[in-house]
């Protein structure tokens, strides 16, 4: 007699579904990060590998596993031997099956609150999980990872697309002879800290943080951020137009630069260039994209980009003619790239509704059609 199908996933606590093993693995500091190397160091960055090694002594080598970043929530799966970076770097292994790639989104599903840069292990600890036989892990890991699959082949086509805005950059541009400091053309502000008070969901602009940049829809230009100030609060306030990226810390090296879509208010830890009439911001961003930020930041502990690092800098200075044949080639690139970037966000909403098999009760959902021989 063929049944329906019985799907009885168990509920368990953290400490029954994952074993921290990341006591006693060694540490690699980041001023000791490699640009290459033989082995990648992970840490709690949103970058899949923060820096490399070519030491042995330390190396994790019980792979696959599972990292979670206890300051940034980021959950990495990780395949290869690796140390980890820095402090805040929790490497868990799932006790109840072999398929680590099943915990792996079982973590990555699972909503913990935002506490900022504060410990958030201690709630990932109170979580519950869903445990499926062997059989239906492997249905629901498969079809998860086809979507993560799809997302990755688009974002492939947004890099390349950005490589296209790049080659044109130099083609034409490459050999321009007028050349100024940039202090010349454009202008610089740093971001103001705001009372945490001010901060709103919604408001009439929007408060920029580094964390923002990395939004959905924020690749290239900051059109939303978590927090929102009003106008009678608002102070330093950064045009439409201005060229944004991280001046401390970390962060800089990420290498992230973004366009203002609207007056906003940024926060202490970014900075502003705001072009002048003699030049325009899609020029002065693909200006930018060809430049290593860590190279320009001062500082050893704790890296800054401020006033006085940004002058000196030499641009060149096409006509502005040039100019804006240019920025009528990116608007063009762009309509591609909104189109595969609303793809993305399509992709992105299918993976949270699959995933939501391994955080809530299974409802309506039929992820595979098993026939069951009852007695």
């Amino acid at each position: 007699m063929i049944a329906k199908p019985r799907f009885d996933g168990e509920w368990v606590g953290f400490q029954d579904a994952f074993e921290e093993v990341s006591r006693g693995v060694r540490k690699i500091k980041q001023k000791d990060y490699l640009a290459s190397g033989f082995y990648p160091i992970v840490d709690q960055s949103q970058s899949a590998v923060a820096g490399y090694s070519n030491e042995q002594n330390g190396l994790y080598v019980d792979v696959p596993a599972i990292v979670f970043g206890d300051h940034t929530r980021c959950v990495k799966y990780v395949e290869t031997p690796f140390f980890i970076g820095a402090d805040g770097v929790k490497i868990l292994k799932p006790k109840l099956s072999d398929d680590v790639r099943y915990w792996w989104h079982a973590l990555r599903a699972t909503p913990i609150e935002n506490l900022g840069y504060s410990r958030h292990y201690k709630l990932l600890k109170e979580k519950l999980f869903r445990s499926f036989d062997l059989d239906m892990q492997v249905s629901i890991r498969r079809k998860l990872d086809r979507v993560l699959l799809e997302i990755d082949c688009a974002e492939q086509v947004l890099s390349k697309l950005d490589v296209l805005v790049k080659s044109r950059f130099v083609e034409m541009f490459g050999s321009c002879t007028r050349c100024v400091s940039l202090a010349d053309v454009c202008c610089f502000r740093s971001g103001k800290t705001l009372p945490k008070s001010n901060e709103m969901p919604s408001g009439d602009y929007l408060y920029a943080k580094v964390g923002d940049l990395n939004l959905p829809g924020n690749e290239r230009v900051i059109k939303s951020s978590r927090s929102y100030v009003n106008a009678d609060v608002a102070k330093n306030l950064i045009p439409k137009g201005a060229v944004v990226f991280p001046k401390r810390g970390g962060a800089i090296s990420t290498n992230k630069k973004r366009v203002t879509a609207r007056d906003c208010c940024l926060d202490l830890n970014l900075m502003a260039v705001i072009p002048g009439e003699q030049i325009c911001t899609e020029y002065l961003l693909a200006w930018f994209d060809q430049m290593d930020l860590a190279e320009i930041a001062n500082g050893s502990a704790v890296p800054q980009i401020n006033n006085k690092d940004l002058e000196p800098l030499i641009i060149p200075l096409p006509q502005m003619e040039a100019q804006q044949e240019f920025a009528s080639f990116v608007a063009q690139v762009d309509k591609s790239r909104f189109v595969v970037q609303r793809q993305i966000g399509k992709l992105r909403t299918l993976y949270d509704s699959r995933a939501q098999i391994v955080q809530q009760p299974i409802a309506k959902m039929l992820w595979t059609q098993r026939a069951v021989v009852q007695p």
